[in-house]
C-alpha cells in the first residue's frame, strides 16, 4: 500500500462513520498517512517553548482519536484528546462519535479550557473546541468563515504563517 492509499484509506473509513473496520487496520493507516505529513514547520520549537516554561501541551481535536494519537506522539504531547468513535468486537460500529463524552468528559474538558489554556484552531471542526475555551487562537484558519467567526468573537486571529506568532 502506497502512503497516498493509507491517507485514501483512512479518509474512506473515517467519512463512513468507520463502520465494521477492524480497529487494528484504521490505526495502522492513521499511523502510515500521518508519516510522511509535515506538520506546521515551528509546531515542535513552540510545544518546546511551552514546556521550558512550564505549561504542559495538550492536544485537543475533533478529528478521530486514531490520528490525533499518532500527531501528539509524533510531537511528543504528553496528552492527546480526539473524537472516539463506538467499538464493537474489534471493530468501529459506525454509529458517530461524541467528541465530548468520550475521550473528554465534560468536567475534565472545563478544566483544561479554563483561564490557564490557549487552545488553537485551524479549521471549523476546532470551532467546538474553541467556542468552550476563555483563550482560542485561530492560526492559519483554513475557512474564511473562521476567520469571520474569530472576528465576531475577538479571538486572537494569527495569519503570519509562523506558529510562535500564537504565542507572542
Amino acid at each position: 500500500m502506497t502512503q497516498d492509499e493509507a491517507v485514501v484509506k483512512l479518509a474512506k473509513a473515517h467519512s463512513s462513520g468507520l463502520a465494521w473496520q477492524r480497529t487494528e487496520a484504521v490505526a495502522e493507516a492513521a499511523e502510515y498517512a500521518i508519516e510522511g505529513i509535515e506538520l506546521y514547520q515551528n509546531v515542535p520549537d513552540a510545544i518546546e517553548h511551552l514546556k521550558r516554561n512550564g505549561i504542559m501541551p495538550v492536544l485537543i481535536s475533533a478529528s478521530s482519536m486514531e490520528i490525533i494519537d499518532v500527531i501528539g506522539k509524533r510531537l511528543d504531547v504528553p496528552l492527546s484528546f480526539g473524537s472516539v468513535s463506538p467499538i464493537e468486537n474489534g471493530k468501529y460500529t459506525g454509529s458517530h462519535p461524541d467528541f465530548y463524552m468520550t475521550s473528554l468528559n465534560k468536567g475534565m474538558a472545563s478544566d483544561l479550557l479554563g483561564n490557564n489554556y490557549v487552545t488553537i484552531g485551524d479549521s471549523m471542526g476546532d470551532r467546538i473546541i474553541m467556542e468552550k475555551s476563555r483563550n482560542p487562537i485561530v492560526f492559519n484558519p483554513r475557512e474564511d468563515k473562521l476567520i469571520k467567526i474569530a472576528k465576531e468573537n475577538e479571538w486572537k486571529l494569527v495569519t503570519s504563517g509562523d506558529f510562535m506568532d500564537c504565542f507572542r
